[in-house]
């Protein structure tokens, strides 16, 4: 309803949402004493984001926006502030009519846009307006729709010329339509106003996260920098073609089909953070010091890696007390379970039970199949997690149905399945060897640590 009463070029820019304050402070984001400026965040920008569907209609919208300028000037066109108030007068009596709370005001604060964007946005609206209908022939107060505008001005513009450059935009040009060009600059600055701010603020913690990483590691060369870079892309590569659900494509072709150039990969600060990770393990640890860290914190890796069975569960809701959210009492759950229990003589009768009764829909959807659960796992409650592992010894067949037992908003039965065996001490050196990359990452930033441009 609302994008109804909006001109084209104006309704593009407020649904597509914008982040970006009117007044830049001097760096895009600072962590720890570590700056990241707005000339490095802006690379990333284009890099991530530029070739993806919303970086084409972000360039796409402001060339339409560079030409229609020119075109007004062409025009003598004159788009005054008392038409765009005008327009705007007429915006908010329609938003109004249509039953939304908070009039204009509130549309653009939910959609992130300042209101002398969205003003500016409206004036090169009413410019595409008035110049279609002319061009069109359609006279007051027969309206002009979006598609008709569109249509005139794609008209206007493969007339003159238009050229997309391919990137990495060597020239500093990004698009251009006759004597109308955009640079990259602008690009950067103007796709900054399409993307999410959850987007831009993951865009910052990974450069600002590489940049603080780097200096952990004086005494590794620039070469050695870009070995461990290729090390990594080829663990990412590796472990793509392993998996099964990615069969008939690779990892450099994925990242294409996401607007990401193969030739930038190697840039990305996510995978210059892990690749540094990588080499800081290797470089203060070693083997040997796997295995130290593995001895003196046994308890914990094992209790995440080590002896696991496949469990399955059958959850059903309940609190406290009844009431329209959950039709049963934690005592009315138990009694069910309890009944459905008697039912239960093998894997057979629990995964045909969970598939009908379970009201988990995760796990109903695959038999009742939760995970492989080890010692020190918190997902499912402790009691179940404790009987499965109280004598240290394998799980006896007559135990392996668990419950009823109290869990969050429900009660759940367990079936303990399949053993895993302890890894070998390889499969158990790699969790070892991630464990403390996550630590070095997060000794060199957390999210809590960081201040965007954002946040102004």
């Amino acid at each position: 309803m609302v994008r109804a009463v909006l001109v084209p070029l104006c309704a593009a820019l407020v649904l597509a949402g914008s982040a970006v304050a009117q007044t830049e402070p001097s760096v895009a984001a600072s962590g720890r004493g570590t700056n990241l400026t707005f000339a490095e965040f802006d690379r990333l920008v284009l890099s991530r984001h530029g070739e993806t569907e919303t970086g084409h209609t972000a360039l796409r919208h402001l060339l339409n926006a560079r030409v229609l300028d020119v075109l007004a000037k062409e025009s003598k066109l004159a788009i005054g502030d008392a038409d765009v108030q005008k327009r705007l007068d007429q915006i908010e009596k329609d938003i109004a009519a249509s039953g939304q709370k908070g009039g204009l005001a509130a549309y653009l604060k939910e959609n992130g846009v300042s209101r002398a964007t969205f003003t500016e946005y409206l004036r090169l609206g009413l410019i595409q307006e008035t110049l279609a209908r002319r061009a069109l022939g359609i006279a007051e107060p027969k309206p002009v729709n979006a598609e008709q505008q569109e249509l005139w001005l794609d008209q206007v513009m493969a007339a003159r010329g238009v050229d997309y450059p391919a990137a990495p935009w060597t020239e500093g040009i990004a698009a251009r339509c006759g004597d109308v060009s955009v640079s990259v600059g602008a690009f950067a600055e103007h796709l900054r106003l399409q993307l999410g701010r959850e987007t831009l603020r993951d865009d910052c913690f990974q450069a600002l996260l590489a940049k603080r990483l780097r200096p952990r590691l004086p005494a590794l060369s620039d070469e050695a920098v870009e070995h461990a870079v290729d090390a990594e892309l080829a663990r990412r590569r590796a472990d793509f073609a392993a998996d099964p659900k990615h069969q008939g494509m690779t990892y450099d072709q994925a990242a294409a089909a996401t607007g990401i150039r193969v030739e930038s990969l190697r840039d990305d600060p996510a995978v210059r953070a892990a690749a540094l990770a990588y080499a800081w393990v290797d470089v203060n640890w070693g083997p040997e010091g796997l295995k130290r860290v593995y001895q003196e914190e046994r308890a914990l890796f094992d209790g995440r890696h080590g002896e696991a069975y496949r469990v399955r569960i059958l959850f059903l809701r309940a609190a406290v007390l009844k009431n329209q959210l959950n039709p049963r009492s934690f005592e009315d759950a138990e009694r069910e379970l309890g009944l459905l229990r008697a039912e239960i003589h093998d894997e057979a009768d629990f995964k045909r039970l969970a598939t009908t009764r379970s009201e988990d829909p995760p796990t109903r959807d695959k038999e009742g199949l939760f995970d492989w659960i080890a010692r020190g796992d918190e997902r499912l409650p402790a009691d179940v997690v404790s009987r499965i592992f109280r004598d240290g010894a394998p799980i006896a067949d007559d135990q392996r149905l668990i419950g009823p037992v109290r869990s969050t908003g429900g009660v759940v039965l367990a079936w303990v399945g399949e053993r895993r065996a302890p890894p070998s001490w390889e499969v158990m050196a790699s969790h070892v060897h991630r464990e403390l990359r996550k630590r070095i990452m997060d000794e060199a930033l957390v999210p809590a640590d960081m201040n965007t441009f954002l946040d102004e």
